[in-house]
């Protein structure tokens, strides 16, 4: 069997000039490699940097120093090619079987029913093994245990997709305990075709992207040419060695920059890289240990150690270095609110990503708990940064379950309104559920898909930080060029000058 999720690991760009080391590595993706194939591609790609070499008039040294470039480059963006399509076809098994798995169950209230029928849609492939030994590890488990305790962990260390986990778990509970779970079944489903939608959405808008970091840098080139080319050919020699070097460093840059551009852009379908634990820990102790006394004393010792130099700068009236003393002067002083503000904003998108993830536990658990029961059970499946904050939350409730205090009273100092909002609507259901309990849950689900859909558009955009600017670049690096020409133009001007004089 093979695996369907590999752990990243570093691959040296030398290591894949060789045929068959490239071979392997696209092998191990699950695709057959065609070494001709391979060849084929190469030279087509190593042909149209020559020609674009031949059209900047580049000299056989700098078109050399081109090509290795190209070559190094180029098995690299082939197995980028396979990656991509790897990626994709783990997004479309995990999406295609949880839909399958949740319209059997529905039907069938069965788990072994259900992967039965998910295998009839994988007929082959890594899904197929891994489904296979999933109802191999259920049907052989030994009846004295848990049927399903570790039947899915293989599935789900394989995919690693928070959708997975939560459906299985479900499931798991229902065949356990019973009871009705077609409202459940449905937010699932309903979440699973906003997320397929969203993918799909990010999937486009990195294809736009790289395709407009591609006409960036071919625009750049050509104009460049034009440019060139609108020069009088008598006062420039395309041959010196500056305008050489920088006509194969600006091909060149322009190459690395569109092979960059789609490693960035490479998509992450399944999308579910854990937050950064240690970071978010920093981030929450300075926001919750914030003494404003303590932080107006570590500044003032600041100012006290950094005074001597101002007075130094200020005795030798050195303008510039009193200018610089005074600029680190007013960074200690405005430092700690900045890092505050920095912190909550962070916080606070984190919150805005993490907190519908466990609103949709949430759903699902009062589905067959209580408001407190449900609040209760979702600690250990919480998010990291919400952790804390929750089981605050929870001990409060305990000691006092019928105050409205303990959900007011969650991270008081961010401004959550969509959070204050659901926590107030779960104390609405805790307090008055009884036979408004169903409507009540319709209304938090329906919430919940509109906060997840937000949620889950942020850590898109997240993703796709920074990643148009790149289409800035090309405009760049064609200035310096152009501005390395129009230098070189006044040089011919200045010794043709001489020379008529």
């Amino acid at each position: 069997m093979k695996c369907t999720h590999r752990k990243k690991q570093k691959i040296r760009l030398w290591f894949l000039l060789n045929p068959k080391h490239l071979a392997e590595e696209v092998s191990r993706y699950g695709y057959t490699f065609s070494i001709k194939g391979f060849w084929k591609k190469y030279l087509l790609g190593i042909s149209g940097i020559l020609l674009l070499c031949f059209f900047y008039q580049l000299q056989p040294f700098f078109i050399g120093m081109v090509l290795m470039v190209t070559a190094l480059l180029s098995p690299a963006v082939i197995l980028l090619r396979y990656q991509s399509a790897y990626e994709q076809r783990r997004f479309l098994d995990v999406s295609n079987y949880l839909e399958q798995l949740l319209y059997s169950f529905q039907r069938v209230p069965k788990i072994i029913t259900a992967l039965e029928d998910a295998l009839i849609v994988f007929p082959e492939g890594n899904m197929h093994n891994f489904l296979l030994q999933t109802m191999e590890n259920i049907q052989t488990k030994d009846v004295s245990g848990d049927v399903y305790e570790g039947a899915f962990t293989g599935l789900e260390e394989a995919y690693h997709c928070r959708r997975l986990v939560q459906a299985h778990a479900f499931l798991i509970k229902v065949e356990r305990l019973g009871g009705d779970f077609t409202s459940a079944i449905k937010i699932l489903l309903e979440d699973r075709q906003m997320w397929v939608s969203r993918v799909y959405e990010l999937a486009q808008e990195r294809k736009v992207i790289g395709r407009n970091i591609l006409i960036s840098i071919l625009l750049s080139a050509g104009i460049c040419k034009v440019a060139s080319l609108m020069l009088p050919k008598e006062l420039m020699n395309p041959n010196h060695v500056l305008s050489q070097l920088v006509t194969a460093v600006f091909i060149t840059s322009g190459l690395l920059l569109w092979y960059l551009s789609q490693r960035r852009l490479k998509p992450d379908w399944l999308n579910d890289a854990p937050a950064n634990e240690e970071e978010l820990k920093r981030l929450y102790t300075r926001i919750t240990d914030w003494d404003p006394k303590k932080e107006r004393k570590k500044t003032i010792k600041k100012l006290i150690v950094a005074a001597p130099i101002f007075l130094l700068c200020l005795y030798l009236k050195n303008v510039p270095l009193l200018l610089l003393s005074l600029a680190v002067g007013l960074w200690i002083l405005v430092q700690p609110n900045v890092q505050l503000k920095q912190a909550k904003r962070r916080v606070t998108r984190e919150i805005d990503k993490a907190f519908p993830i466990w609103m949709m536990e949430i759903s699902l658990l009062l589905q067959t708990e209580n408001v407190h029961n449900a609040l209760a059970k979702s600690l250990e499946q919480a998010p990291y940064i919400l952790r804390a904050e929750l089981t605050r939350m929870v001990e409060g409730i305990e000691q006092n379950p019928n105050s409205i205090r303990p959900y007011l009273d969650f991270m008081p100092w961010l401004d959550l309104p969509d959070v204050q909002s659901a926590l107030r609507l779960l104390y609405s259901m805790a307090e008055f559920g009884g036979e408004e309990q169903e409507k009540q849950i319709e209304i938090l689900v329906e919430r919940n898909h509109r906060l997840l859909d937000k949620a889950e558009r942020l850590a898109n955009e997240d993703s796709l930080a920074g990643i148009g600017a790149f289409a800035l670049i090309p405009m760049l690096t064609g200035s310096l060029k152009m501005m390395v020409d129009m230098g070189l133009l006044l040089v011919g001007l200045l010794e043709l000058s001489k020379t008529i004089t």
